[in-house]
């Protein structure tokens, strides 16, 4: 049975329902119990009351078979003033972290390392955010977030949240502790009604497993032997963790499965240690097999790249999701942990207030990127800051997006900050860039030249940061085929790096086969040819035959004879590239897709229609698996297969792929985008013929 309760924990269906035993376990600085039970709790608030009125309580709690919410009803109306009662109950209940033993927060510690985020619990103290390794941003329901409680009915909650079904100590109105609120919650329905249904809803769909909760609330029970009874033997199994010594009552049998510990204290700690997911198997062998085709060692790279407890921050599913995209992404892991350095540096530089900076950078670094919005927008909301700290929050929002590949969102977080303010050449090189990517070249291009004069004049001009600048700049004009600006800052990029690095450099590399990308453009062959060979040898010598780089190189040498209209050179040069591709990426990854498509389009202009449409098919099968729908590759391998069945004359086929590909771009683009342009004159001219 606990296989069965840790496969569930594994997989993300259960939630710990936390009772009065796990405050219990919580003790002062002088080892004295901080939190009392159900007998206890009632004592002490007798002793608000007159010492007659405490003296009739106490007598009665001194009686066999004691129903203790009839003694809380008859202790609030005894009291003198509600003020006075909400005065006790806050002297019991809201006590100071620095008055509690650290350690006695192990057992709350380990109920958040089973890595569920949502915990629900019936207890009104603060003991479950305090154990959060993550308590600044743990939220906080209580019984009536309404907002919060109906979204969660159909989206799980997407950081820590601990639920207080039964209220909180901050909102003691709302407080379930008397006969009048247990009704109002559990029968009436209507002041608690979405609290009230969210709760039927897990309780239906998720397995709980209750800890320190004795399963004595009739109220609540009442409610779980309901649902149990209308799915049953189609219903959710539940646990709870009890100790040896106890029985469970016959009335649970096969709705709640006990789970046994030796006693209170360690014993119990270990049990529910024992319980803690590891990282999903499946999801540990995808990682193992991407760094693998990247050709590393995969404890190596992942300890360098989130540190020794990468096996913990892995557990989290946007971690592990996000990570799989940049390795699913990249040519090399180096490139990787050189990119999470630079990201660092700019946190670094462009950081905020310490406590509020620690909390954005331990979720940027695990790749919990809509934590980081989180974080950014409720430091945003809140009070007044100065507009350069305004400026640094919007630019870190930038970056999430980013690296997201989010750059319409990164664009409109960008522009809250007046490029005119930036003297930052890394932060301006990053505003073009994303002007540049979403097709706005007039906002691009007085960036990127702004951003080659601060380097210059901060850095000197034989930099490695002001090479790339002299780099960022050249390829906006290449692109915007304005190729007579662009030599000559390709080649001062080149020269600056020769002199820094040698000439056999990975960098150096790129730097001739950017130059062969421009020669190519403007028609220089010879040149081109030169170039791109150039850069192949050096990737062969430094990397090896079977390198991403390497096939990149091939590919590129396959793309310039195809162009030249050497169909038999441009194939020999693709078909070696796609072999290193197949054999160290595997088929299905996004570089190898890549390789296909090119291939099919070699094939295409050979009139092997046969071959281009199965290799066009195959290349948009894979991009969409692994990158979704609303990736730029894969849009550009619906606007290919709607080019190829428009070119062959199957016009309804051309239209289905021209439309998709239509409609994702105006989700994700700028109106005014080129590709966004062309496709929609695209979609004219085949509509014209459907």
């Amino acid at each position: 049975m606990e296989q069965e309760l840790k496969k569930l924990i594994e997989e993300n269906k259960v939630i710990p329902f936390v009772g009065a035993g796990v405050s219990k376990a919580v003790k002062s600085c002088d080892g004295v119990d901080v939190f009392p039970d159900w007998g206890e709790l009632l004592h002490k608030l007798a002793d608000g009351l007159n010492e007659n009125d405490t003296q009739i309580i106490k007598n009665y709690l001194n009686r066999p078979h004691v129903n203790y919410l009839r003694v809380v009803d008859d202790i609030q109306e005894f009291y003198p003033t509600k003020a006075l009662y909400a005065q006790k109950l806050d002297e019991i209940f809201d006590i100071t972290r620095e008055s509690i033993q650290d350690n006695s927060l192990d057992l709350a510690r380990a109920i958040w390392g089973l890595n569920q985020k949502l915990i629900i619990t019936t207890n009104y103290d603060k003991i479950l955010h305090w154990a959060s390794d993550n308590s600044d941003n743990t939220q906080r329901w209580d019984i009536q977030s309404v907002a919060e409680q109906a979204l969660a009915i159909s989206i799980e909650p997407k950081k820590q949240t601990v639920w207080h079904i039964h209220g909180h100590i901050e909102n003691k109105d709302n407080i379930v502790l008397t006969t009048d609120s247990y009704e109002k919650l559990y029968i009436e329905n209507e002041k608690y009604k979405t609290a009230f249904e969210t709760l039927k809803i897990k309780l239906a769909t998720k397995s709980f497993l209750f800890i320190g909760f004795s399963l004595s609330d009739e109220y609540f029970i009442n409610e779980l032997e309901k649902i149990s009874t209308a799915f049953g033997d189609y219903g959710i199994v539940h646990y709870v963790l009890l100790k040896e010594d106890r029985k469970l009552d016959k009335r649970f049998n096969e709705k709640i499965i006990p789970i046994y510990f030796k006693d209170k204290g360690q014993s119990l700690i270990d049990k529910i240690n024992s319980l803690k997911p590891n990282i999903p198997k499946v999801h540990l062998e995808k990682i193992r097999e991407l760094i693998k085709t990247l050709g590393g060692d995969e404890e190596a790279f992942l300890t360098a790249y989130f540190g020794e407890d990468y096996q913990e921050i892995l557990k989290d599913e946007e971690t592990y999701h996000n990570l799989t995209l940049k390795l699913q992404n990249s040519d090399r892991l180096d490139s990787l942990i050189e990119e999470k350095k630079a990201l660092e540096e700019k946190l670094n530089s462009y950081s905020l207030n310490p406590n509020t900076q620690n909390k954005i950078d331990k979720a940027f670094l695990s790749l919990r990127f809509e934590e980081v919005r989180e974080i950014l927008n409720e430091y945003l909301q809140s009070t007044a800051h100065i507009q350069e700290d305004r400026y640094k929050a919007h630019y870190q929002k930038a970056l999430s997006y980013e690296q997201e590949i989010k750059y319409k969102e990164a664009k409109e977080e960008m522009e809250f900050i007046p490029s005119q303010k930036i003297e930052d050449a890394t932060m301006l090189n990053d505003y073009a860039r994303i002007y540049n990517i979403c097709g706005e070249y007039d906002n691009a291009l007085p960036l990127y030249i702004k951003a080659l004069d601060i380097s210059k004049k901060v850095l000197g001009e034989e930099n490695a940061d002001t090479a790339t600048s002299y780099n960022n700049l050249g390829l906006f004009y290449k692109l915007r085929e304005e190729y007579e600006k662009a030599e000559p800052l390709y080649i001062k990029a080149l020269k600056i790096r020769k002199k820094l690095l040698g000439e056999e450099h990975i960098d150096i590399a790129q730097s001739y086969n950017n130059l062969a990308g421009l020669y190519d453009s403007k028609g220089d062959y010879e040149n081109a040819e030169t170039k791109y060979i150039k850069a192949l040898e050096i990737w062969k010598k430094l990397l090896g035959e079977n390198h991403p780089d390497t096939a990149k190189g091939y590919n590129n040498l396959g793309f310039f004879y195809k162009l030249r209209g050497d169909y038999k050179k441009a194939k020999a040069f693709y078909l070696k590239s796609l072999k290193i591709y197949e054999k160290i990426l595997g088929e299905e990854h996004p570089d190898t897709a890549g390789s296909y498509n090119n291939l099919a389009g070699l094939y295409d202009l050979m009139k092997d229609y046969e071959k281009a449409e199965s290799l066009y098919l195959k290349a948009l099968e894979i991009k969409e698996k692994l990158l979704g729908e609303e990736h730029p590759s894969t849009t550009t391998g619906y606007n290919n297969l709607a080019g190829f069945y428009y070119k062959i004359g199957d016009f309804s086929k051309a239209y289905d792929y021209i439309i998709k590909a239509v409609e994702i771009m105006e989700k994700v683009l700028p109106h005014n985008h080129p590709d966004l342009i062309n496709s929609k004159e695209g979609l004219e001219t085949i509509k014209s013929k459907v």
